[in-house]
């Protein structure tokens, strides 16, 4: 079978702005040097390159000082497979020429083949506009620029590494987690034979093994206070700035029910639902489902509007809503206490799923769009996560909106 696909000269072009330049050279060092699995290359029905070179950095393979510099870009973007943007406030300006750039990519390719990296806090204010339709529908990777040691982002660099190359970064990491197994075999099967030379091997070994313990449990730590904040930023840009925008009452009001703990984050949109359902009712309430119909946007919005059966007079819209986008917290709940994992043990499962849930509420409190509108008394979120708490959140909307 002939492969039509087209031959580009560079694996990738890197994005990014002046600010974030050192950051920049040492990603792309990274990559350039980069070797993938033997066994991956081997097996695969594909091609898949050995060495990832050349990836385009303009600080290398252009000269700022040539008249056509633009000119040179547009040719490199067009002539790349991939565009890596390197997001942070400084690129996110109107300024910036990230922005000139992921628009000219876009002329010849999709935006299947743009991978965002996030340096900063995921917003409106560190992500290129371009980009946003991208963070809303994938998970964004992290790389923590304030460690000192690059290597220590190593899983990060496998979800690049496995990007480039169209596959899993789960089946990348299997596959480089094999690799370094054999090679520590082999290694150990030398050493052996030299006891002594062993001995310092096993000291050293168990020095690296000991820092890499350290910088992993704080890209964990890092993570974990960086994960709610994409998934709130997707929250909030699907549903409520949505409801927002096509509420026709001055003032919109968010009930939104929370899971409490671990075990509520499976089946989370059911459970919480009925539950909510039946608190609701006990308290004189009840849900009704209603079409939104939001400006700009090509589809209606399905949601839940609350009323008070006893025909209370509000003068706002009050919306309920079992927020499902916090189940993805369980998956990272799991991979964190893991049984062998060194970042936490299983027993730290609830306390830990308790922080991201808590993350969660006080990340979309902390939108600058919705604390916007918090201070022109425009909108009002309530969070409930069982019968009592949602009692005291109607007692609460029932005494200040009720007419």
């Amino acid at each position: 079978m002939i492969n039509t696909e087209k031959k580009y000269k560079y694996w990738a072009f890197i994005s990014y702005a002046r600010a974030d330049k050192d950051i920049a050279i040492k990603i792309h060092k990274l990559l350039e040097k980069y070797r993938t699995p033997k066994s991956l290359v081997e097996e695969s029905r594909s091609p898949i390159p050995r060495h990832f070179c050349p990836i385009f950095i303009d600080l290398k393979d252009l000269s700022t000082t040539d008249p056509d510099y633009r000119d040179g870009l547009k040719e490199a973007l067009k002539n790349s497979k991939h565009l890596i943007v390197l997001c942070s406030e400084s690129s996110a300006r109107p300024e910036s020429v990230c922005h000139w750039e992921i628009n000219t990519f876009l002329e010849s390719h999709s935006s299947d083949a743009i991978m965002p990296i996030a340096l900063e806090d995921i917003s409106n204010n560190t992500i290129p506009v371009e980009l946003h339709d991208i963070t809303n529908k994938r998970n964004v990777i992290i790389w923590d620029k304030d460690i000192p040691n690059v290597k220590t982002n190593n899983q990060e660099l496998l979800k690049i590494i496995a990007f480039l190359l169209g596959i899993t970064a789960n089946d990348l990491y299997d596959r480089h987690k094999h690799t370094v197994i054999l090679r520590k075999k082999k290694l150990f099967m030398g050493f052996m034979f030299l006891l002594i030379l062993f001995s310092c091997f096993s000291i050293i070994l168990a020095w690296q093994f000991r820092s890499r313990l350290k910088s992993e449990y704080r890209r964990a730590e890092f993570e974990k206070k960086v994960f709610p904040y994409s998934l709130v930023y997707a929250y909030a840009n699907n549903f409520i700035y949505p409801v927002i925008k096509a509420d026709t009452y001055k003032k919109t009001i968010f009930v939104i029910a929370m899971p409490k703990n671990y075990s509520e984050l499976n089946n989370h949109e059911k459970k919480k639902k009925d539950n909510f359902s039946k608190d609701a009712a006990t308290l004189g309430w009840f849900l009704k489902k209603i079409t939104l119909t939001v400006p700009n946007r090509t589809r209606p919005l399905n949601v839940e509007k609350m009323y008070q059966r006893n025909n209370g007079n509000f003068d706002c819209n009050i919306y309920a809503d079992m927020v499902t986008t916090v189940t993805a917290i369980k998956s990272v709940v799991d991979y964190l206490t893991a049984p062998g994992n060194p970042y936490y043990k299983p027993s730290q499962k609830e306390a830990i799923t308790k922080a991201y849930i808590e993350e969660f509420k006080k990340s979309l409190l902390n939108l600058e769009e919705i604390k916007a509108e918090k201070e022109r008394g425009n909108l009002e979120i309530y969070f409930a996560d069982e019968a009592s708490s949602l009692k005291k959140v109607m007692q609460d909307i029932e005494s200040k909106y009720n007419n």
